[in-house]
């Protein structure tokens, strides 16, 4: 309990953009949050599985953090049997 209470006192120290990623076999869902206004920054997407949608969810990952001035990124996903393991390996 004592570790997950110091990453989040990191991510509140800073101006972090958090993505949230629903895990699927083949698609994925992601979702952007500014820390700092508790609001979403624009809309859910889709993205596949793989190489392309990878470079798809960093694109749309890029542009949210100019948009908000983020000074960081905290991706976070549930593992969901193994279909995580290829995101987290690319990111």
């Amino acid at each position: 309990m004592e570790q997950r209470a110091r990453k989040l006192d990191i991510v509140r120290a800073e101006h972090t953009l958090l993505v949230g990623v629903d895990i699927a076999k083949r698609k994925h869902w992601a979702r952007a949050m500014d820390n700092l206004k508790g609001m979403p920054v624009g809309n859910a997407f889709a993205f596949q599985n793989n190489r392309e949608g990878f470079e798809r969810l960093l694109g749309s990952m890029a542009r949210a953090q100019k948009a908000t001035g983020a000074t960081k990124i905290v991706v976070a996903m549930e593992p969901t049997g193994h279909y995580w393991k290829p995101l987290a390996w690319y990111l």
